[in-house]
């Protein structure tokens, strides 16, 4: 018989760290509306095909953002595999792609990173600890700025990306016209 771990294993989605936010920082919290992500292009999709590895940087406000999951391209292949006949890659559709988006993001690990002086300062110690933080990790605890870790995980303009994912669609759509314009790497990647 196997005994239960008494501290749980160091995963956070997309749901935990806007809980987290929500409950321990509603000021915070409400500043993410007024924040929007602004590119959609710059995601290296052939990481995304080969590594499952969905990473994307955008603007928001001042600030870069970059956020980065697994598991998009694993729903994809779970939807289109089985698919047969020639040129089937065009059958995949906007829809199906934002589908793939929407369910790796709130169901797989998060990883997440801000380049502004909130998150630098105040958050990077705790979602390094957490383990959702993107790039190099951050191995001291702040001295002045949340100290003790009751703000939440994220500054607003990362909570401004996860929350609404306004942006999904668009990133839906820049996988989409990576798809059409290389459709036989498509054809190898998802069908072999």
């Amino acid at each position: 018989m196997f005994k239960l771990q008494k501290f749980p294993l160091n995963e956070i989605t997309r749901w935990d760290i806007i809980k987290r936010s929500k409950s321990e920082s509603p000021e915070r919290f409400q500043k993410q509306k007024f924040y929007r992500a602004k590119d959609f292009d710059n995601v290296d999709f052939q990481e995304l095909f080969e590594n499952d590895t969905f990473t994307w940087k955008s603007r928001v406000g001042d600030y870069i953002v970059t956020i980065s999951f697994e598991g998009a391209f694993a729903n994809l292949y779970t939807k289109v595999g089985s698919w047969s006949g020639k040129n089937r890659w065009k059958r995949i559709d906007l829809h199906l792609l934002t589908q793939c988006l929407s369910k790796a993001l709130d169901d797989e690990d998060l990883y997440v990173n801000c380049t502004c002086p909130d998150f630098v300062y105040r958050f990077s110690f705790w979602l390094s600890q957490a383990g959702g933080k993107y790039g190099v990790q951050q191995n001291r605890p702040p001295k002045v700025r949340n100290v003790k870790n009751n703000k939440g995980f994220v500054c607003k303009h990362i909570l401004a990306v996860l929350y609404g994912k306004r942006w999904v669609p668009a990133a839906a759509k820049a996988w989409l016209n990576y798809i059409m314009a290389n459709p036989e790497v498509a054809e190898e990647l998802i069908w072999g």
